[in-house]
């Protein structure tokens, strides 16, 4: 069966737990369909209180770990969403195109656009799934400078 084939979970690893990660692993949490089998942040404390998320909401505590690597590394993740911050989600991205894992990132993850073409080019080699979630439509900045550009 193929990624996001109905009635099928998905086993995920999730890579940061800061403001929008904390977000993100709770609507994941609320999804039926998806098992998140390990959790991440660089602070100790919050890869825990990830995993702790996920124990309340699941009943099983996921591999946690303050390095990344550890993550990708395991056979029982296919997808990960990475939420950690910008300047290391393109060697984050190369780790997952390596190793066919398929990603959902959190923000932007490069400002330069070599490493834009080169993660192309990796997920598509890859054959993987790379979607990048930027949410500025609900940020208050940017919300009034709209509304400041159409007065």
């Amino acid at each position: 069966m193929k990624l996001g084939t109905a009635g099928r979970t998905v086993t995920m690893g999730f890579i940061g737990h800061g403001h929008r990660g904390v977000g993100q692993l709770k609507t994941l949490l609320s999804m039926p369909d998806v098992q998140i089998n390990a959790v991440c942040d660089v602070y100790e404390d919050r890869a825990q209180a990830a995993a702790d998320s996920v124990k309340e909401a699941r009943g099983y505590e996921p591999f946690c770990t303050t390095d990344y690597r550890e993550v990708l590394k395991r056979e029982d993740i296919e997808a990960v969403v990475i939420a950690s911050a910008n300047d290391r989600h393109f060697e984050q991205m190369k780790w997952c195109a390596e190793k066919g894992i398929h990603i959902l990132s959190m923000k932007i993850p490069s400002f330069d656009m070599k490493e834009y073409d080169e993660m192309i080019a990796l997920c598509d080699k890859a054959g993987i799934v790379c979607q990048i979630e930027l949410e500025m439509h609900y940020n208050s900045v940017v919300r009034r400078l709209e509304k400041l550009v159409k007065e």
